[in-house]
């Protein structure tokens, strides 16, 4: 099985990330046919000093990029096909990397700070507000 941010560096491809996230989501929907979905983009954002000690330059964090982006296209064909809410956590980060710098949000790159696991959380609960009224609530 392999979903999840870290996937690019281990060089996943597409269509293997596609079979796995299509798995679990077959498998879920057999449990709870009724299982409302919510799909959350990978997401990478480039630092200035990802790891101490990396090698991890500008064009190591290029080609995470380009890997990830790779992913959030099979995310948006899934979320599509499944009916679930799709949360583009990659143009959000975008966005807000623009207004703070990027190490405020994720402390290497992939991994959330505090600021950063608040934009997701509001961004899950307006998305899932919105599509199902009530249900972040309950």
């Amino acid at each position: 099985m392999g979903i999840g941010l870290k996937n690019p560096e281990r060089k996943v491809t597409p269509a293997v990330f596609e079979a796995d996230y299509r798995f679990i989501l077959d498998a879920s929907r057999k449990a709870n046919p009724g299982l409302r979905l919510v799909l959350v983009d990978p997401f990478v954002l480039p630092v200035r000093s990802p790891r101490p000690g990396s090698s991890e330059g500008p064009q190591f964090q290029a080609n995470r990029r380009k890997d990830t982006d790779r992913l959030r296209a099979v995310v948006a064909r899934l979320a599509k096909e499944y009916d679930a809410v799709h949360i583009k956590m990659q143009d959000i980060f975008d966005d807000a990397a623009e207004k703070v710098p990027p190490e405020k949000l994720l402390w290497d790159g992939i991994h959330p700070l505090p600021m950063g696991h608040e934009l997701i959380a509001r961004q899950w609960l307006r998305q899932v507000g919105e599509r199902w009224p009530g249900v972040p609530d309950k």
